[in-house]
């Protein structure tokens, strides 16, 4: 008798350690890919709303100094598009305050991003000491076609791809 209560025990305690490791790996694989998606949703977030956010809807003082200047004409432009018609210019430095001035509050600092209009680098921001883009673990670009009329002119630009990069 006394040696059945033994192995029920044992059998007990292996049951209770399956248990525990079969928790143990599920939280891990839950934690894991919740690192991966963060950076997904931080880019698709920031590139769609530099890409929908019109000037108009800002309440900025950088846009209200550049509109009384007359740099921005057209308050209907997206920051995205403002900064492609700043690029096509020749003012990279207006785009590039532009898209500092407007991203500030939009990402987290944790994150490193870029944006790039024809494959120029427009803006760049590194998050921490010697953060690099090729030495991440996880890059995610999200782009959007741009295109728009200079100056309320006939003069059209685009098509360009205008795209936002993010890495940790």
């Amino acid at each position: 008798m006394r040696k059945k209560g033994q192995y029920i025990i044992l059998d007990a305690f292996i049951a209770a350690m399956m248990l525990a490791v079969g928790i143990m790996l599920i939280l891990a694989t839950r934690h894991s890919s919740s690192y991966l998606k963060q950076p997904v949703i931080a880019s698709q977030d920031l590139a769609s709303s530099l890409g929908s956010t019109k000037l108009s809807d800002l309440n900025d003082p950088l846009v209200l100094n550049m509109t009384s200047e007359g740099i921005i004409t057209a308050l209907d432009n997206t920051v995205l598009q403002q900064a492609a018609e700043f690029y096509k210019r020749n003012m990279a430095a207006s785009a590039a305050e532009l898209i500092r001035n407007v991203s500030a509050r939009l990402i987290a600092p944790q994150y490193s991003f870029e944006v790039r209009v024809n494959n120029e680098l427009i803006y760049s921001r590194a998050s921490g000491e010697g953060s690099r883009r090729n030495q991440s673990r996880l890059v995610i670009a999200s782009r959007k076609v741009l295109f728009g009329v200079l100056n309320d002119t006939v003069e059209l630009w685009g098509p360009w791809i205008g795209e936002v990069t993010v890495w940790e």
